[in-house]
């Protein structure tokens, strides 16, 4: 609040002046028949076409879970329920982020985790902005995912901050063809991205995708997970593992990679539960043998 106030004494505004400014920016865009009130209306957070996904800044591990689990309408449907019913809730939570993410540590992390579900929902290039970039479009490669990053910083008030002079123009150019190109008021020539591949480089290119579409297995055969979670949450976790249990397969997945665990035959079951003032708890392990031959001088009892 008073780092508000400051920048407004900065820039020779009074509150008054501001609180008029926000009076006809919610005329402009907030009411229905205001002269950019479609800009709200039409917003989503994501296009997919092809294997191009188009997204306002960026994603991160969960954006990237539900993208591969549920797809894009429902991430653009979740973005325009939340945006108009949960507004706070939407902006501190892993949705958001894909509005203001910049890829640092306070923003929601992207790790290899999160890109192997990029790559197993079809998605071989993220086209975003919110880079703030000084010399045109850039390509980037985060986490062996390609990022073109279109951000040119056109607007007035960036390229004062930014430092930068003239007036900022820039286009992207998709083409079907297979290549882009990139046009920038800051950078002297266009940009030209024309992957050469020949057969044998497609090949070699469709196995590794394929590999790396295949989660990798656990090097210490341990999964440990420790987080906070609402009722529900853990309802459906619970879920999870007892049909998993059903079916004779449980799979745990972390950044490490994979843990396969196949229950079969009399499993061991113990609970244990307390209850006190400071905090009530319970803890459920279930564990089986996986030697399936018992020795002959092994004494079984039965209570």
């Amino acid at each position: 609040y008073d780092r508000f106030e400051k920048q407004c004494q900065a820039n020779d505004l009074s509150l008054k002046q501001v609180y008029a400014a926000v009076e006809k920016w919610k005329s402009l865009f907030m009411q229905s028949d205001g002269e950019f009130a479609w800009f709200y209306q039409r917003m989503r957070l994501g296009l997919r076409s092809g294997s191009f996904l188009f997204i306002h800044a960026g994603l991160d591990n969960k954006t990237a879970a539900d993208l591969y689990k549920k797809g894009i309408k429902h991430l653009n449907h979740q973005f325009r329920d939340e945006l108009k019913h949960k507004p706070f809730s939407f902006y501190y939570g892993p949705l958001c982020n894909s509005i203001r993410t910049k890829y640092r540590d306070v923003d929601h992390p992207l790790t290899s985790h999160g890109t192997r579900y990029i790559r197993r929902a079809g998605i071989s290039a993220v086209i975003h902005g919110h880079r703030n970039l000084h010399y045109g479009q850039r390509i980037s490669l985060r986490k062996s995912v390609f990022n073109f990053e279109c951000d040119t910083s056109v607007d007035s008030h960036t390229r004062s901050s930014e430092g930068l002079k003239g007036y900022g123009a820039g286009v992207t150019i998709i083409e079907p063809k297979g290549y882009i190109l990139g046009i920038s008021t800051d950078y002297s020539y266009a940009k030209l991205f024309k992957p050469d591949l020949t057969l044998a480089k497609l090949k070699k290119l469709e196995h590794k995708q394929i590999k790396d579409r295949q989660p990798k297995m656990k090097q210490n055969a341990k999964f440990v997970h420790e987080s906070l979670q609402d009722q529900d949450s853990i309802k459906s976790l619970l879920k999870a593992i007892s049909s998993g249990i059903g079916k004779g397969k449980v799979v745990l997945e972390d950044d490490d990679g994979v843990l396969t665990l196949k229950p079969e035959g009399l499993l061991h079951l113990k609970i244990t539960a307390s209850d006190d003032e400071d905090k009530s708890k319970i803890n459920l392990r279930i564990s089986w043998d996986n030697k399936k031959d018992i020795p002959a001088n092994k004494v079984i009892k039965i209570k």
